[in-house]
């Protein structure tokens, strides 16, 4: 394994103050929906807007990070010049992918956390595979299991969206300490 690549690819996002400014607007745009209900809080009445929001807020914003980051790795389109998306054919498959993997991962977590886990982390393809191979939602799930074959890859993937979660998780929490 090639740390120094692997740690280089992890920085990659952080130098494209663009892609964080969006991070920084989807984030505070799920945190302002789900500040009456969170997620897991289904009995109150609010929840359908912060369930809605997560699924309607996702596509969009992966809609334009993944070709943004597509386009900066590649030497044809440049950095800056994203490949174009049929958003009227790939929005709705997003959409569908949204709500199929999610409750997969919401079904591996009840049966066990694990293997929640598990499709959380064999199933982060997906959205690429949608917007630039094309591919509906079932075809997208094989293929984000297909690029996540190689048990290292499915590591590192675990430890940095560990990481993200962790550190949203802590935000959140420090946050309703202070409310």
């Amino acid at each position: 394994m090639n740390w120094p690549k692997i740690l280089s690819e992890l920085r990659f996002p952080l130098r494209r103050p663009r892609w964080l400014l969006l991070s920084l607007a989807y984030t505070g745009l799920l945190y302002a929906a789900s500040s009456r209900a969170g997620l897991v809080d289904i009995g109150n009445p609010f929840w359908i807007l912060t369930a809605g929001s997560a699924v309607l807020l996702s596509p969009i914003y992966h809609a334009v990070l993944i070709p943004w980051m597509v386009a900066a790795r590649s030497a044809q389109a440049g950095d800056g010049e994203a490949p174009r998306v049929d958003v009227e054919k790939t929005f709705p498959r997003l959409i569908i992918g949204e709500l199929m993997v999610n409750a997969l991962v919401i079904a591996g977590a009840f049966v066990f956390l694990l293997p929640g886990v598990y499709l959380g982390v064999r199933l982060a393809f997906y959205k690429q595979a949608i917007l630039i191979d094309d591919k509906p939602p079932m075809a997208a799930m094989r293929e984000s299991f297909r690029r996540t074959a190689n048990w290292r890859l499915a590591f590192v993937l675990f430890g940095a969206l560990a990481v993200f979660y962790g550190v949203a998780t802590g935000v959140n929490l420090l946050l309703l300490v202070v409310a």
